[in-house]
């Protein structure tokens, strides 16, 4: 038996079938605000209150770095989203200087610096090297250039009763001891120079203790007046300008005559020879 209520519960349903969905809920689409900003400004002096120019200036915070350069009157003024940052200003002749900034939103913070100058007190030790030898003629040395490079050592000369220095120059490879034209190279006080690589004798650079010497009209170093027992070693370094503190000429490279270290103890020796002519020589050191 179907009774009004039955039907009318039968029609709705189908018209709920039949009736196309009106509205849909959407969802609400916030825009991010830009984090607020803020100022971090000073100014940057010297130990007398003088402004610097061109100091580099960073702040460092969350994972990003805010650089700037100080102006002509030591001013500078970075924007920064607020928060906690590292100050570091660096120059050259002066210390570097740091500071911790905490910034709000909208506020400007002053972060003024006085760079102090460097000193020998204020330089770190970036690394150490040691050397130890039981003989001052051979201890180390240390060299760190990519040169091709060869030592000619105090005992070499000793061995090789070597009375002047170019007999040994001639005998390493890549230098020898050069004459100037219509000289008798079998005479004992012939002028020599060294030569590296083939170089003329005004592109080989020549150092006593590393310092320059001075040279002729002709631009060469005369060798020929150097007592080899003056000497800890020579240093033969093979390249353009190789070690030279003054690069100048040094096409061919640099030799670097080291003289003897001072000792602890008082220390010296003597040497005497003879040869088939009569002839005698004598060191004393």
């Amino acid at each position: 038996m179907r009774t009004p209520s039955g039907a009318g519960v039968l029609l709705a349903f189908i018209g709920l079938l039949a009736s196309p969905i009106s509205a849909v809920a959407s969802p609400t689409v916030v825009a991010q605000a830009p984090a607020a900003q803020s100022t971090i400004s000073g100014h940057v002096t010297d130990a007398r209150g003088e402004p610097v120019s061109g100091a580099t200036i960073s702040a460092e915070g969350g994972g990003k770095n805010y650089p700037t350069t100080s102006g002509s009157d030591g001013s500078f003024q970075i924007s920064v989203p607020a928060g906690v940052y590292t100050v570091t200003v660096t120059h050259g002749g002066f210390q570097t200087a740091s500071n911790e900034v905490a910034t709000t939103a909208g506020a400007t913070f002053n972060a003024d610096v006085r760079l102090q100058p460097t000193s020998f007190e204020s330089l770190q030790v970036i690394g150490r090297t040691t050397t130890r030898s039981t003989s001052t003629s051979a201890r180390s040395t240390f060299n760190a250039t990519p040169a091709s490079q060869d030592v000619i050592t105090a005992q070499v000369f000793q061995d090789n009763a070597s009375l002047q220095m170019r007999n040994e120059l001639n005998q390493t490879p890549g230098i020898i001891s050069a004459l100037p034209p219509a000289v008798n190279p079998a005479s004992p006080g012939a002028i020599t120079f060294p030569n590296i690589r083939g170089s003329l004798s005004f592109e080989t650079a020549a150092l006593i203790d590393g310092h320059p010497l001075a040279v002729s009209d002709f631009g060469d170093f005369v060798t020929t007046f150097l007592n080899p027992a003056i000497f800890g070693s020579v240093e033969v370094i093979k390249g353009p300008g190789a070690a030279s503190p003054e690069i100048q000429r040094a096409i061919g490279g640099t030799v670097n005559f080291r003289t003897l270290s001072p000792t602890a103890r008082p220390a010296g020796d003597i040497t005497y020879g003879v040869d088939n002519f009569g002839g005698s020589y004598t060191t004393l050191r």
